[in-house]
């Protein structure tokens, strides 16, 4: 069978074969890189799961605590008492009147603070100006010239300490009514502290939910670089175990079982909060579910007859 030369054949079909064999060899490059070869994104993805599930039940527990009567009634208190002293300073021309009254003293304060001490000044200007005679005439052993200045001087000094009296007085007065305006602001600012340590952990805790948000917190490496261990071929080593072992440094994740174990060997609260980051209230529910559904096994004799 005769042949077409070799520059009239096509060669479509082998180039669309090479063609989708590139395309699959590509999609499987990419495929293994990213699945196969990064375990880890899909330890760190399940574990959000975990911690946001944490944190939306850590957010109940906060909110059944702030709509218990205790704290209801404390939150109450506080925000009546933010509300008296916000109109205290901000509210109506009756609410507000001490208010004023005690910035128009803090300014009268002021003004009489700064002419106290501006009076002061010319008196010991004029002073300067006599003890700079006084001193001529000592230089030039005027007896009479002396005598008449150094009484100048008495007298100026005499003026002056009169003036450092009042200038005294008006720094303590204008201190006096600074203190006053700023009662009114202490007392808001201790109003909304309390609120704010009231409601505290739910701010928190919807602080931190935030992160899982639109479309989440996505996985990361992480590493670091340890330069006194060095590894087979004597470079530093690199720590990215992290990445698996998600919450390995994080409380609040351990099983049910290790808290309760550390409950029954009488482990401190303060420890007890710091290594497992769990509630009172939630240590009780797992002990109540353990007394429940579990039995615990049998002390070990301590002799065997």
């Amino acid at each position: 069978m005769p042949r077409k030369p070799l520059e009239l054949q096509s060669l479509k079909w082998p180039f669309v074969g090479l063609a989708v064999l590139l395309a699959l060899s590509s999609i499987w490059a990419v495929y293994d890189e990213v699945v196969p070869r990064r375990p880890w994104k899909n330890y760190q993805r399940e574990f959000f799961k975990l911690e946001e599930s944490h944190l939306k039940a850590d957010r109940e527990q906060a909110q059944k605590r702030l709509e218990s009567a205790e704290t209801k009634q404390q939150l109450d208190a506080a925000r009546a008492d933010l509300k008296a002293a916000t109109d205290a300073i901000s509210g109506n021309a009756e609410q507000r009147r001490e208010y004023e009254a005690a910035v128009k003293a803090e300014d009268d304060g002021r003004v009489k603070e700064a002419e106290a001490k501006l009076y002061l000044g010319f008196d010991k200007s004029e002073q300067d100006a006599v003890y700079y005679k006084l001193r001529e005439a000592r230089h030039e052993n005027e007896e009479a010239d002396e005598a008449k200045l150094q009484k100048q001087c008495d007298a100026w000094q005499r003026k002056i300490d009169e003036k450092t009296r009042i200038y005294d007085q008006a720094i303590a007065a204008h201190k006096a009514a600074t203190q006053k305006r700023l009662a009114f602001i202490r007392r808001r600012d201790a109003a909304q502290a309390k609120i704010d340590a009231i409601e505290k952990p739910i701010r928190d805790i919807d602080k931190r939910l935030e992160a899982f948000s639109g479309i989440g917190k996505l996985p990361q490496m992480e590493q670091y670089w340890i330069s006194n261990l060095r590894n087979s071929w004597g470079s530093e080593t690199v720590d990215r175990c992290q990445n698996c072992h998600v919450g390995i440094n994080k409380g609040g994740f351990s099983a049910p079982w290790e808290v309760l174990e550390a409950k029954k060997a009488n482990l401190a609260a303060a420890d007890m909060k710091a290594q497992f980051a769990v509630d009172p209230e939630v240590v009780d529910a797992y002990q109540k579910i353990h007394d429940a559904l579990c039995e615990d096994v049998p002390p070990a004799p301590e002799a065997i007859p």
